[in-house]
Order: C-alpha cells, then structure tokens, then sequence
C-alpha cells in the first residue's frame, strides 16, 4: 500500500508539473500573439520615433532592448548594424530602434562611435526607461540585449535570440515582408483601393472615419489602446464606396490609440489616433 501510494503520488505531481509546463508554454505564445504597446522614442538628435507611425508607413520595426556597460549588447551591436545596413540602413522597409532604460545621450553618443552604431538610439531622455518598463510590464524579459521584431500588422516576435549573423532575426524580419506580401495578394485588389482618413486629431467628444473602397468587401474597424486590447468594434459588411463612422471619443481617456481597418482576418490599414479632452 505504501509503494503504491508513492506511485500516485509521484505520478500526480509529475501531472502538475506538466500542466504548469504547457500552462507557462501557453502564456508565451499567447504574449507574442499580443499587440505590441505604442510608444514615441527620441533619440539622441532628439529626433521622434513612434511605432505605430512607422508600421503604418510599412516599415518593419527592430527593436533592440540594451545598455552601453552591458557586455553580451557590446558583442551583438555590431552584428546589429551590420543587419541594419543590409537591410537599407533606413532606406528600406526596415528600421532599427536602440531603447537603453539607463544611459543618457552622452554615454549613448559614446557607444555609438565606439560600435560604429547609425541606427537611431534613445535613452533616459528619450523615454528608453519608460519604453523599457512598458514592455517589461507585457512580455517576458529574460535580459540584455533583448530583442524583438514587429511587423506592419502589428504581429510581434518577441525575445529572438541572437547569435553572430543574427540568423533568427533576420529570419524573423524576412518572415515579416512574407506575411506582409502574402496577406496582400490574398486581397482581390491593391491595398492603395482602400483610403482612410479620420478628423478631427486630436479628437475629443467624437472621431469621423471616412473611408473609400473601390471593391464590395467586409471591412471590421477595431480601436485598441496601448497595451492592444480592442475597446471598439465596428463591421461594415458587403460594404463599398464612401461611408463616414463616427465613433464616441467622450468615453474614452486622453491619450494614444491605435485604429485598424481589417478585412478577412488581414489587416490593411493602421492608424494612430489621439484623445484629448
């Protein structure tokens, strides 16, 4: 009876260490499922940088979480900004963001000259900490460098390792234009059919969306906050032409929102709206 009584007990703990396995695994895919937080960085030249206006331009977004006495940052930077230039060194449809949570412009123009960094860099004045925090609060940070690469439609793959060549992340931003490139020629018609325009911005009491579609299609209008939970959510289906939402901003708090503009499952459009009141 003793020996069998170890054998369930044994065999009930292994089972909750194996849920509590797939329940952390679970977690994780669900958090790089997770639309990520809007932010604005500035970097060094005091030049802004806001995610979801880059997205919307259709860049992809490296970010690269790090600190200049940070030694493992020190041995990747350059294999960074190798990646950088191969991929257009801003020119293309990347763009590579440096976030420190601790270093000042003088210490990140330091590092810059040693490691050979152009990629735009900002720090504790530049809301580095901040940006830092917020990300700490909504995904999983096992350390420094951390790095991550997000999409234009706003899909994110979080904590990429990196190695020499930096293969994973490279392999993540190419998997980016993929999708990106895929999910258009699903569409029966150019992207550039669908124009949208929102008014006033900032908006306070109400935001009017106009939007123009060349071809019959259900389109659904999602507004998210920062941390990428849907807080509307409008259809508009078998719909074609012009047409004019306008959405209730009086309930809403001050600050930075992002509206997508979907149509089966895909996203064609993001837009970054502003609540002032």
């Amino acid at each position: 009876m003793n020996k069998l009584h170890f054998q369930i007990v044994h065999l009930n703990r292994l089972r909750i260490l194996i849920l509590g396995v797939v329940i952390v695994l679970s977690l994780n895919k669900n958090a790089h499922s997770q639309t990520p937080p809007d932010f604005t960085l500035y970097d060094t030249d005091s030049v802004s940088w806001n995610l979801y206006s880059l997205l919307g331009s259709g860049k992809t977004v490296l970010l690269d979480f790090f600190y200049a006495s940070c030694v493992p940052c020190q041995t990747f930077t350059p294999e960074i900004e190798q990646l950088y230039q191969d991929y257009g060194a801003g020119t293309g449809d990347l763009i590579v963001l440096g976030i420190s949570d601790r270093d000042n412009n003088a210490v990140l123009g330091s590092f810059a000259a040693d490691y050979n960094v152009t990629y735009p860099s900002g720090g504790t004045k530049g809301n580095g900490n901040t940006i830092t925090s917020l990300y700490m609060g909504w995904f999983s940070f096992s350390g420094w460098p951390q790095y991550a690469v997000v999409c234009t439609d706003t899909s994110i793959f979080w904590g990429v390792t990196p190695s020499i060549g930096m293969a994973a992340l490279r392999n993540k931003i190419d998997t980016c234009d993929i999708v990106t490139s895929s999910r258009q020629l699903d569409l029966n018609h150019n992207i550039s059919e669908l124009k949208v325009s929102v008014y006033p911005q900032p908006a306070d009491q109400s935001l009017s969306v106009h939007i123009e579609n060349a071809s019959r299609a259900h389109l659904k209008i999602k507004l998210l906050n920062l941390l990428g939970s849907v807080i509307k959510e409008y259809d508009l289906r078998n719909y074609m032409g012009s047409s004019r939402l306008v959405i209730n901003t009086a309930e809403l708090n001050s600050g930075t929102y992002l509206m997508q503009v979907e149509e089966l499952g895909h996203t064609r459009r993001n837009v970054k709206i502003v609540v002032t009141h």
